[in-house]
């Protein structure tokens, strides 16, 4: 997750007239001078995220889930306290834990933060807008890991139902959605809505990207497991 042109977009510069900074050192006694510095080291502010959205990064991709959290947490606790619970900012961290909850199999942890994450996107952009129907997607996707199949319908229906009106219903990000409700009704043991969908959707696919696009192939390999678990073999 890379988020640093966000964080140079707070980050205006701040002009400080260098003789005023001069002369206040000068009446400043040393000791209280290393306290400030101290002080500021141990409560790091948004000129610090930058630097440990890179430590988390790095973290997440040697594996090392927890110290990637811990990082995470600190950065959430930054923008919290300098942006407010509801910024945009505030979602993107907790999205990104979530995300790193989830792949560990941590999914009651990873769904608190996908909720906080939907929970300010949809103040923040209105229930109607493509970032909340990622949030649904996202939230509903862990509910099917946690096997909480008609939860995860009932955010993924939402989802379609914004992303085919803000993007149409032949978009690629479109047929993602309508593929990822297809799982679920495969889970829920109906099996012709779900055929119907990824039928849809691989249709949605082969009109959007080239023949080797691994996108048809997903649609292609769920059609096909679909049909074997239907014991229908020479249509898989």
């Amino acid at each position: 997750m890379h988020r640093l042109a966000l964080v140079a977009a707070l980050l205006m510069p701040v002009l400080i007239d260098g003789a005023l900074i001069a002369e206040a050192a000068k009446a400043m006694p040393e000791v209280l001078v290393a306290q400030k510095s101290y002080s500021e080291k141990e409560e790091p502010g948004l000129v610090d995220i930058e630097q440990l959205v890179e430590k988390a990064e790095k973290e997440e991709e040697a594996g090392n889930y927890q110290k990637a959290i811990e990082t995470l947490e600190q950065i959430l606790a930054i923008e919290q306290k300098k942006l407010g619970v509801d910024h945009p900012d505030v979602a993107d961290t907790h999205n990104w834990i979530a995300s790193i909850y989830n792949d560990q199999a941590k999914y009651v942890k990873a769904e608190t933060h996908y909720i906080y994450s939907l929970e300010i996107v949809s103040k923040i952009y209105g229930p109607g807008h493509t970032k909340t129907a990622t949030s649904l997607n996202n939230l509903a996707l862990n509910y099917s890991d946690q096997g909480l199949y008609q939860e995860s319908e009932q955010l993924l229906v939402r989802a379609l139902s914004i992303y085919e009106k803000s993007h149409g219903p032949d978009h690629p990000e479109t047929g993602a959605i309508i593929s990822n409700l297809g799982v679920i009704y495969q889970k829920l043991g109906y099996y012709e809505k779900a055929e119907l969908l990824y039928q849809r959707a691989l249709v949605i696919t082969e009109n959007s990207f080239d023949p080797n696009h691994s996108s048809i192939s997903v649609d292609l390999n769920n059609l096909g497991l679909l049909y074997q678990d239907q014991g229908l073999y020479t249509k898989a």
